[in-house]
């Protein structure tokens, strides 16, 4: 090879390596200038979305500072309402006094507590039909409530269905579970003399299960002491059937298999729904007409 072509094609390699430096070293520039720009724009996401968490989480604390505050401020006033009126004897005053005034109808009491409250009344003919249901009462408010109320409106049928205020209580008080139980039953039993004292036939309404029990629920209340409870003291209710006091067993109206009210049927694990109603009014209609003939008093 010729000498001078070698040098001069070595010093062309090597001007172009010395233009080829500074657009090299530019676009290294360029390529960090924009590294740079990704990592500050990726920083500031990280941070607004860091702000956006911390900002949704103070609404979210706020939101359940509120509604924990409006739940407690309910059952503050519930707590000095019941205080004020500790058997709930104040709801119906108006309504036994207008029944009173009414004598010699054949009259169908609805007696219990926030289920029959919420219970729309079927038109059973022949029949008025008075619904004493107080919400959140237990079957010992109820026993006293009834000796001052029910007595008064001469029934010749008497509904009742109340119990389950006491046994959701079990959760919270565990050891007291047989007590509480064995209470009920008693007050049940109670109830179901007081009304045959009366020359009332007797519907017994066995305790409505529970609906759906939410996991937040769950954290903090157990639901399966209060199925196994409710069934007990249903199965208990069966020994005080006779001729004149008759089961109305709303299980196999209301429940699945597995013993949970049906979701159409509910409106919250507690309570049911109009639906509802209306199913358990198609099966208490003929129920009621086919008692015993019952006359009104003269």
């Amino acid at each position: 090879m010729d000498p001078e072509c070698s040098a001069g094609t070595s010093v062309g390699h090597r001007s172009r390596r010395g233009l080829d430096e500074p657009a090299v070293a530019a676009e290294k520039r360029t390529t960090l200038t924009q590294a740079t720009l990704l990592k500050s724009l990726l920083a500031r996401r990280l941070l607004v979305a860091g702000i956006a968490g911390i900002a949704l989480l103070l609404i979210a604390s706020v939101a359940a500072a509120v509604i924990a505050g409006r739940l407690a401020d309910r059952y503050y006033r519930l707590g000095q309402e019941i205080r004020l009126d500790p058997i709930g004897l104040q709801m119906h005053a108006a309504l036994i006094e207008k029944a009173k005034a009414q004598p010699g109808r054949r009259r169908l009491v609805m007696f219990g507590d926030s289920r029959v409250a919420m219970w729309t009344p079927p038109a059973i003919e022949g029949y008025e039909i008075v619904n004493l249901g107080v919400g959140y009462q237990t079957t010992a408010q109820a026993l006293l409530r009834f000796e001052r109320e029910v007595p008064a409106l001469r029934p010749q049928v008497v509904l009742i269905e109340i119990g389950v205020n006491d046994l959701r209580t079990i959760p919270l008080f565990p050891g007291q579970r047989d007590e509480i139980i064995r209470n009920c039953k008693e007050n049940l039993r109670k109830l179901v003399l007081d009304s045959r004292a009366l020359g009332a036939t007797v519907v017994l309404t066995t305790i409505i299960p529970l609906g759906d029990i939410s996991i937040w629920r769950r954290l903090y209340w157990a639901p399966e002491p209060v199925y196994w409870a409710i069934a007990e003291v249903n199965e208990f209710m069966r020994t005080l059937t006779t001729d004149r006091v008759v089961l109305f067993d709303a299980n196999p109206i209301l429940t699945t298999p597995t013993g949970v009210v049906k979701r159409p049927f509910q409106t919250d694990y507690l309570h049911e729904s109009e639906a509802a109603y209306r199913a358990l009014n198609e099966h208490l209609v003929p129920l009621v007409r086919r008692l015993p003939a019952i006359r009104a008093e003269p």
